[in-house]
């Protein structure tokens, strides 16, 4: 399976409302959603400290900016920047 480095993140359309699309990019268009299938293990600082994501995996994200279109296999992967996500939503989970 794909992994992403640094801070990018993969995810998967959750819901779509408007939509702008270019071949090589995607544009995150007003009110889609996103749900995070992985994430890299952060960013590293000018001074070699990684600074990880307050994203998880799971949690469904709104994103401005870019997304690169990444062929993959028979499918297509939708790579986002984390630091591009400009809210979340994350299920509480009862505890066990």
């Amino acid at each position: 399976m794909i992994k992403p480095t640094a801070d990018f993140m993969i995810v998967e359309l959750y819901e779509e409302f408007e939509r702008i699309v270019r071949p090589e990019t995607t544009l995150a268009g007003t009110g889609d959603s996103f749900i995070v299938k992985d994430i890299g293990p952060g960013f590293t600082n000018e001074n070699g400290t990684v600074s990880k994501s307050e994203i998880q995996i799971g949690d469904r994200v709104w994103c401005c900016g870019k997304m690169l279109r990444l062929p993959y296999g028979r499918t297509e992967v939708l790579i986002a920047r984390a630091g591009d996500v400009i809210a979340y939503e994350r299920e509480n989970k009862p505890d066990p």
